[in-house]
């Protein structure tokens, strides 16, 4: 079930539109000007700039005249989810253009053994990655073997039309293969369940040579970067971070054995200070979680979650003027982090100020307004029995 209060930040926007802009600093999607230059996407999705086209300086970037990895990356920027998406140190994924290596701005990890019988619905480079098809033809088989980026086939020309795709490697088989089935895709790449987008289907691309059952699912296993041999320390502790968010404690203890490690050279580094001080902070270990949150926010003043969650721990020792200083402008920019918004407002009726709170909860609600707490605050007798000041 999707909150109601959830962001459409730039990660959404990149992949519905062109040319996304970067958010404010401190804010996740708040922008300058327009959050993207161009509606849907356009040709410089997958062609690059054309603007040293159009002034005669070279030509447009042709993908399938591209190397292996460059000319995957125009896939992969928005066909390829994995389990965790990690940006780069310095780098951000909408400053990718084609031609360059994704990779270079976004490290994706998946599961070592992701084998299962439910695909996300952006899996399909994932799950091309694991046909035989794939892992035998290697870099000669991409997503434009099969698909002209430029064409949509009618509905009742796509069987043909992918089966000549098929037979372009598989000729031998059109003369063996069952004559009264000779759409290939309906065997061999089904339509099944998405796992993550209730009501939606999705083409199984992993090619497999049988249906499998759908009571049949493994998973789990090490964290691995997509095409990357050796993955790099700093963006694996991050993304098992990321996955320990979603209540995986496996993860939670090898992003913190991974973050420790590489914190002597991330001493600036705000992503990594603030992933593993809210591992300490689980931990018990307050004090650190602190030491390294207030580390975070001397790289970054804007870091949202850092003030909320330093904050947090400032109003446990009850100093309630420190955790204001962090909360107001954090919840002034990012009025969607409902929890912030609840803490501020328990912290103004706290400190005797009920319209105060009040007007925060308000806010709040705007955002998420099924959102229990903030209704029961609001609704109850809590607002009325704030101390007076």
């Amino acid at each position: 079930e999707m909150e109601l209060n959830r962001p459409v930040d730039a990660t959404c926007l990149f992949c519905h539109s062109s040319r996304v802009q970067s958010p404010e600093s401190g804010t996740s999607n708040r922008f300058a000007g327009d959050a993207f230059l161009q509606p849907g996407v356009g040709c410089e999705r997958c062609h690059g700039p054309g603007s040293n086209h159009v002034k005669g300086l070279g030509p447009m970037i042709n993908p399938a005249t591209l190397a292996g990895e460059r000319r995957d990356s125009v896939c992969n920027q928005c066909h390829l989810k994995g389990e965790a998406r990690i940006a780069t140190r310095h780098r951000t994924e909408e400053g990718y253009t084609p031609g360059d290596v994704f990779s270079d701005y976004v490290a994706i990890f998946v599961r070592e053994d992701a084998a299962t019988d439910r695909l996300a619905a952006i899996s399909q480079v994932e799950a091309l990655a694991l046909s035989l098809c794939k892992r035998r033809s290697g870099a000669a088989l991409s997503c434009i073997t099969c698909h002209d980026p430029h064409l949509q086939p009618r509905e009742d020309a796509k069987s043909a039309y992918y089966r000549a795709r098929c037979l372009a490697c598989h000729a031998p088989m059109s003369q063996t293969h069952y004559p009264q089935q000779p759409d290939c895709a309906a065997c061999h790449m089904p339509r099944i369940d998405s796992a993550d987008i209730g009501h939606t289907m999705v083409t199984d691309h992993r090619i497999v040579r049988t249906r499998r059952s759908e009571s049949q699912t493994t998973g789990g296993g090490r964290l691995i970067e997509f095409d990357r041999q050796q993955p790099r320390a700093r963006e694996l502790g991050l993304a098992y971070g990321e996955v320990a968010l979603r209540g995986d404690a496996g993860a939670a203890r090898e992003a913190f054995r991974l973050l420790q490690e590489v914190l002597p050279s991330a001493d600036v580094d705000p992503d990594v200070l603030v992933r593993l001080a809210y591992l300490y902070q689980v931990r018990g270990d307050l004090e650190t979680a602190a030491a390294l949150y207030d580390r975070a926010l001397k790289a970054d003043p804007d870091r949202a979650v850092a003030a909320a969650n330093l904050g947090v721990l400032y109003a446990r020792r009850g100093m309630l003027t420190q955790a204001f200083e962090l909360w107001r402008p954090a919840f002034d920019n990012n009025p969607q982090l409902s929890d912030l918004g609840v803490n501020l407002a328990n912290g103004l009726c706290a400190a005797g100020d009920a319209a105060a709170a009040r007007q925060v909860l308000q806010r709040v609600l705007k955002h998420n307004p099924d959102l229990g707490t903030a209704r029961a605050l609001m609704s109850g007798e809590t607002l009325a029995h704030c101390p007076r000041r």
